[in-house]
């Protein structure tokens, strides 16, 4: 099975808001299981948000960065602009308002509540959204990271397959249907794309996942990553493993238990 991004983990100080953030903002179901709640990104993605452990800080202010990127592709720019006017509506902290950058593309972004950085674009020109829902045709997580090429030799060893490679200013690898693209960009360079401040202020809240095959491929990932310049943390056992790419981004390793 390929390495693939199958979700995104999201520690929140108030997992019910947060909830509501993106029900709201994104018109999308949403499913409790237990104290966490799993947001479905119409397909394109999943998130699970997760209460926060008293060890993890609060989200910073809306100058903290935390790395990593979340975006957003929509069908045309008056998407963007609806999905934006949302967010601003229900407590985000826009960085950057959307409108149109070069090479005719269209973006903006903000930050959500629970302290994650999002970035809206649109996919193409203007068109109207079927049943008036703003649907996504891609999500990603775009990392940021000190060296992109090197990043990749990393993920390529997990099993990634390169999708667009720009060098050090940004490569890509193919998504796995349903799921998330992952991106890799410069950590001041992505800070700066999306209009946060410091790339080094806040600490993460994001844990990536990615569900294994078996205990067997679980644990081929985590010799792969610790090979690869990566670290093993926390415990591992048959069906679980935590570790974290060179430049500390976390992932989750799970696996069907024998």
């Amino acid at each position: 099975m390929p390495f693939s991004l199958n979700s995104l983990s999201v520690s929140c100080l108030d997992v019910p808001a947060a909830a509501d953030f993106y029900r709201n903002v994104f018109s999308t179901p949403a499913t409790a299981d237990g104290e966490s709640i799993a947001i479905d990104l119409h397909g394109t993605g999943r998130l699970e948000l997760v209460p926060a452990q008293p060890a993890e800080s609060a989200p910073g202010p809306s100058t903290a960065y935390q790395r990593s990127v979340l975006t957003y592709i929509l069908p045309g720019p008056s998407d963007v602009r609806a999905v934006m006017d949302s967010a601003a509506a229900h407590g985000a902290d826009i960085f950057k308002p959307a409108r149109k950058a070069l090479f005719g593309s269209f973006s903006g972004s903000f930050m959500a509540p629970d302290g994650t950085v999002w970035k809206l674009a649109a996919a193409g020109k203007d068109t109207a959204s079927p049943e008036g829902v703003a649907r996504p045709t891609e999500t990603t997580v775009i990392l940021g990271v000190r060296e992109p090429k090197a990043s990749k030799a990393f993920y390529a060893a997990l099993g990634m397959s390169v999708d667009r490679d720009y060098g050090n200013k940004y490569i890509d690898f193919v998504p796995a249907d349903g799921a998330s693209r992952l991106c890799l960009m410069q950590e001041p360079v992505l800070a700066k794309d999306v209009g946060a401040g410091d790339p080094h202020v806040g600490s993460s809240t994001v844990t990536l996942t990615h569900h294994a095959a078996s205990p067997a491929e679980a644990e081929r990932i985590v010799s792969a990553a610790v090979a690869g310049g990566g670290t093993q943390t926390g415990h591992q056992d048959p069906g679980l493993a935590m570790i974290a790419d060179p430049d500390g981004h976390r992932w989750l390793i799970s696996a069907p238990r024998p």
